[in-house]
């Protein structure tokens, strides 16, 4: 019943007592002035995500060009620092390939000449296994038990000589019938420009993930 006299004593105080119309009139007032704000303020909240989201996506399409731009720009630099050098300059002596106690690596141990007229910071080298007949045997006579081209770090000035380590994984070497051996080529150097890093390459990498 509460529902049906709350709006009779209403209309009642409405037509019975001027002053409540007018509080009544001032009430609708400030109600219809509360919801234009509300609309104006959501409209106007509408427009500045519009504005931002656009501003975000003008950013990300610039940040992409731009991570594009150096990409292509390390890419090409890379590619002449890789080109100075013929792998005919580098001499390697005193090679080792080790098998560690568990696994496919393999632990590759060399020295290296550098007989360019450059300073160098790598070496790309291509590692294989072999399994031959005996210590002497020649390597045409020796089987392929496994292989792999990779790249060492391998700081050499103009000159001198360096030790070169690092490791190769090798998967699934059977055990060697005759001796275990291995041969070491040289496919490539990269020369050390200046002003150049590995660390410069990582950020310029890491910020345009």
């Amino acid at each position: 019943m509460m529902y049906l006299i709350v709006p009779i004593v209403l209309i009642w105080a409405f037509v019975v007592f001027p002053s409540f119309r007018i509080v009544a009139g001032i009430v609708a007032l400030i109600g219809v002035g509360l919801i234009f704000v509300i609309v104006q303020n959501d409209k106007e909240d509408q427009k500045n995500r519009a504005i931002k989201q656009e501003q975000e996506r003008v950013a990300r399409e610039q940040e992409r060009v731009t991570c594009d731009a150096k990409r292509k720009a390390s890419a090409e630099a890379d590619k002449v620092n890789w080109s100075v050098v013929k792998a005919a300059q580098i001499e390697l002596r005193d090679t080792l390939l080790k098998s560690r106690s568990y696994g496919d690596d393999y632990d590759v141990v060399a020295s290296a000449k550098n007989r360019s007229p450059a300073g160098i910071s790598r070496i790309r080298m291509n590692v294989v296994a072999l399994d031959c007949p005996d210590d002497d045997a020649n390597k045409s006579k020796c089987d392929v038990v496994g292989h792999q081209e990779r790249e060492f770090e391998a700081n050499i000035p103009t000159g001198e000589v360096r030790q070169v380590r690092g490791e190769v994984t090798l998967p699934d070497v059977p055990k060697a019938l005759g001796k275990f051996s291995w041969s070491f080529k040289v496919t490539g150097a990269r020369i050390s420009p200046k002003n150049d890093s590995d660390a410069d390459d990582f950020l310029m990498t890491w910020s345009c993930r």
